[in-house]
């Protein structure tokens, strides 16, 4: 069901623990579709959140709303771990570019109640506040021969696709708090197994993953605070592709050795300076719609492309191997111009892909001139929703010295369309 606070901000909750409030005692809630609206409970942004005004005093239903609170009112978890930004927990209010761990308290015992438990949130940054974007929860499973099972969720509060890399291990360690050699959490592993993950539709749930823990793991967890290494990239406008999988598509595909020893070659390509290429005809008219149709017009054996050795062996690495190993910003241009030259569709996405991977503060403005050079439209709506949620770029070095006051004009009033009223 879900609370709406006093600026009509929703919060998604658990009905069966909030038909032990006062709010159903006072007939506010009735059933489990309920929409209740409490104007004592403001945005996270604005104030702490009072915990008993919902929960009572009842500390073993977990925390339910992505708002900060006061340390005190959290005692003794508040002196088991440090909750700064890159912490993911119902008392904490973390950006999802700055979670690196999902906390989470009592797990020893909740571990043995097999139940649906809230762990908290990530948010991220538009030009006037801070806006939800993923929960996290977790079930727990209790199986035979002693062993419990703790399964991972998250839900994507507004769509869109997003990577994670989560902790692959189920062995605890320990780790103390720098300063402070009491003051200890246990933690999985970092080595991360990464995941991609789709949501065509708002608050769409995906499981994450599940850990088995043990009998003596138990043991170990008791009144400790539980952390599980994670990190978050966000794409709102490309599909999100697996590493793993794209590297086997990649090295099925590989012909790079061919290429270099030079076996049964029956065509030649020549640089700008004058370098001779030896290659396979078939495979040009194979990967590229522009070179076939020239192949098909020339009955010699050998092609000049007006284009440098650089450009000739990133295009022949791309031919043989289907990618380019380095895409990086100083060869950004040249790679897309390769890519319209050739037709080459693939290569093109791949270079997208790259470049929006790659777009940082320093970065942006330069992105955003070379994607209106050439009409790079799926850059052009990435950069602007970035610029959105980095406003900093807008005192870059790049933003400082853009004499284009046409182009200017133009973005500016992109990036505040949202804002204006209807």
């Amino acid at each position: 069901m879900a609370l709406v606070d006093a600026q009509g901000m929703r919060y998604s909750v658990e009905f069966r623990y909030l038909r032990k409030t006062k709010m159903a005692e006072a007939g506010d809630l009735q059933e489990e579709n309920d929409v209740v609206s409490d104007p004592g409970i403001s945005p996270p942004q604005q104030r702490r959140m009072v915990y008993r005004h919902v929960f009572g005093d009842d500390r073993m239903i977990p925390p339910l709303y992505s708002l900060t609170a006061s340390a005190d009112e959290f005692e003794p978890y508040s002196k088991e771990i440090e909750f700064n930004k890159n912490s993911v927990c119902g008392i904490n209010e973390c950006l999802t570019t700055d979670a690196k761990r999902l906390c989470i308290f009592d797990l020893s015992l909740k571990l043995t109640r097999a139940d649906h438990y809230d762990i908290g949130g990530t948010y991220y940054h538009d030009l006037k506040q801070i806006k939800p974007e993923l929960w996290f929860y977790y079930t727990t499973s209790v199986c035979p021969q002693s062993n419990f099972l703790l399964n991972l969720f998250f839900s994507f509060r507004k769509g869109g696709f997003a990577s994670i890399g989560i902790s692959e291990s189920n062995t605890i360690t320990k780790q103390k708090h720098s300063g402070e050699a009491k003051l200890q959490n246990l933690t999985l592993s970092e080595n991360l197994f990464w995941k991609a993950f789709k949501s065509n539709e708002k608050q769409e749930s995906h499981h994450l993953k599940t850990y088995c823990f043990t009998k003596q793991d138990l043991k170990v967890l008791v009144k400790q605070t539980f952390c599980i290494p994670i990190r978050i990239k966000i794409s709102n406008n490309m599909s999100v592709v697996d590493a793993d999988v794209l590297l086997r598509i990649k090295r099925s595909h590989n012909l790079s050795s061919l290429f270099k020893r030079q076996e049964d070659t029956d065509f030649i390509l020549e640089s700008m300076s004058g370098t001779k290429y030896q290659v396979h005809k078939i495979l040009l008219a194979a990967v590229s719609s522009a070179l076939r149709g020239k192949l098909k017009e020339s009955n010699g054996v050998s092609l000049f492309l007006d284009i440098d050795d650089c450009a000739m062996e990133q295009f022949l690495e791309y031919i043989y191997t289907g990618t380019v190993t380095n895409i990086v910003q100083d060869n950004w241009c040249q790679l897309i111009e390769l890519a319209n030259q050739f037709n080459l569709n693939k290569l093109f996405e791949e270079v997208e892909i790259a470049i929006i991977q790659q777009i940082s503060i320093d970065n942006a403005i330069a992105i955003a001139l070379m994607s209106e050079k050439y009409k790079l439209d799926k850059i052009q709506k990435r950069i602007l929703d970035f610029i959105r949620s980095e406003p900093k770029v807008l005192d870059s070095e790049g933003w400082n010295n853009l004499n284009d006051v046409q182009l200017t004009k133009k973005w500016l009033k992109e990036l505040y369309r949202e804002d204006v009223p209807d």
